[in-house]
Order: structure tokens, then sequence, then C-alpha cells
């Protein structure tokens, strides 16, 4: 699966440009994170390397980032254990669970008692 991006500001702004110069591509999975192929086993072997090694969790936050703004330079445990949580979870419930930080989780604890 290949991810494009349209740079809708830039089209906005020049108005005559080549419209294929807007088109760029963002990632490609699995490729972009080191991974055999998109079945659960290789997504869930993905998590663990992210869980255990900085490097790879920093890789997955940079591919995942079009921004400068949002690149990161290093990840502990901390980070690492978060990231992973929101990876192999699919509902804020069990993100909340295994994140462990309760309703005072700043990303998933109000919003889960809101909703």
């Amino acid at each position: 699966m290949t991810v494009y991006e349209y740079d809708i500001n830039r089209a906005a702004a020049e108005p005559n440009v080549d419209k294929l110069e807007l088109i760029k591509r963002v990632r490609r999975y699995p490729d972009d994170l080191g991974m055999g192929s998109m079945r659960p086993s290789d997504f869930k072997s993905l998590i663990v390397r992210i869980r255990n090694s900085e490097s790879e969790a920093m890789n997955y936050y940079n591919k995942m980032c079009n921004n400068a703004d949002c690149t990161i330079t290093s990840c502990d445990s901390t980070c690492r254990n978060d990231l992973a949580c929101v990876l192999e979870n699919s509902s804020q419930q069990e993100i909340l669970e295994c994140r462990g930080y309760g309703i005072r989780d700043r990303d998933y604890g109000l919003d889960y008692l809101i909703s």
C-alpha cells in the first residue's frame, strides 16, 4: 500500500504549477516500516521491536510524521511502551488499560470519560 499526499496549499498559491508536482509519495507499507508484509504476525513483530528498541520507535514516529514539527530525536521506555499500546490495541479503553495512566492519561483519559 502506498500513501500519497496532495499539496493543496501549493496548488492554491501556484495555480499554474504542473499538477504532478503537487503529488508526492509519503510512505509505502510495509517496506518503510521494515515489515515483510501486512500480516498481523508481521505487525506484531513490529510492535515488539518498537517496544524494545528506541531506534525502531523513532523510525516509526518519524515515518508517520510528514512535518518537521512532529519528528522526534529520542524515545525512552515510557515513550516506546505508550506507542506500542496504541498500535496493539483497538479501543480507547484498551489503550488506557495498557498505558496505565488511568483517567489522567493526557491523550486518552478525558476523551474516554466524555464519550
